[in-house]
């Protein structure tokens, strides 16, 4: 066989090889050969037996009634995709209800300007769920916490469901915690607003909705960026743009593809689909 080989060129050593593949393969089913490439390559459907030969189908999950109203039935795996900060088989529970400015505001986990002490905890249940308690660090510092150590309020004298994450005026009741880790509630240190290094840290720079244009529509902070600025203004979430954040701002808000593969709608930031499909 060696020597019948050294004489070949590279096209004849191709074509024997192809030659001996299909001998081969005429000692097998080819019934069971296909059989097998097709359990590879619909490892992700389901088969149905139907006398001898065995048919596959796709496979497809049913979501709660009423899902794709304010989600995608991702179909793969049975469950309701929803938007940021929403939850639940319809999505319809808001996921991060403290860590918005008020009931109308889109909600946000951001770090940089100071939120309502309940809304850290709750970022951390998002972000680190299902992590084991040795590796509760390692989420907290992919956060940003362990870093900067934000600061957090809680207002007094207010129920759960009053506890949002808008910057105190000068004369709401709060109290002020440094947060370290904000996973660990037990840990606070109470704080005051502005005190030398113990501080709130906001300093006049980060300021109540209401000193902003139309309270930057719900949608972002209203911040005094420069520190000297004369007015405030609006810093916008993402995926909103203008004075106000009244305008859409689809190329931001859809980063990965704001046309949303022509089977959907950006809608703040996330791709409503067309029933059917679902994903990024």
């Amino acid at each position: 066989l060696a020597r019948s080989w050294s004489g070949m060129t590279p096209s004849h050593f191709s074509f024997t090889l192809v030659l001996l593949w299909i001998g081969l393969l005429r000692q097998v089913d080819p019934y069971h050969v296909t059989q097998l490439i097709g359990r590879k390559l619909l490892a992700n459907q389901t088969e149905i037996a139907i006398g001898k030969y065995n048919v596959f189908v796709p496979l497809k999950k049913e979501c709660a009634a009423g899902c794709e109203k304010n989600g995608n039935c991702n179909q793969e795996e049975g469950r309701c995709e929803c938007p940021w900060g929403k939850t639940g088989p319809t999505c319809t529970e808001e996921a991060l209800p403290n860590c918005r400015a008020n009931v109308s505001a889109i909600p946000s986990c951001g770090i940089y300007i100071p939120k309502n002490c309940h809304c850290y905890r709750q970022c951390a249940e998002v972000y680190c769920k299902g992590i084991s308690k040795g590796d509760v660090a390692s989420c907290e510092h992919e956060l940003g916490q362990k870093i900067l150590e934000p600061n957090c309020f809680v207002y007094k004298d207010k129920p759960l469901s009053e506890q949002w994450s808008t910057i105190p005026s000068a004369t709401d009741a709060v109290d002020w915690y440094r947060t370290d880790p904000f996973t660990e509630v037990e840990k606070q240190q109470k704080v005051p607003p502005h005190n030398g290094p113990k501080t709130s840290r906001y300093n006049n720079l980060v300021l109540p909705l209401a000193d902003c244009p139309a309270s930057c529509s719900n949608r972002g902070s209203c911040v005094r960026e420069p520190p000297d600025a004369k007015d405030p203004r609006c810093f916008c979430r993402k995926g909103w743009k203008g004075k106000d954040c009244s305008e859409h701002d689809a190329q931001e808000a859809c980063w990965f593809d704001p046309e949303c593969g022509g089977r959907g709608k950006c809608v703040g930031g996330f791709c409503h689909c067309d029933p059917g499909y679902w994903g990024v």
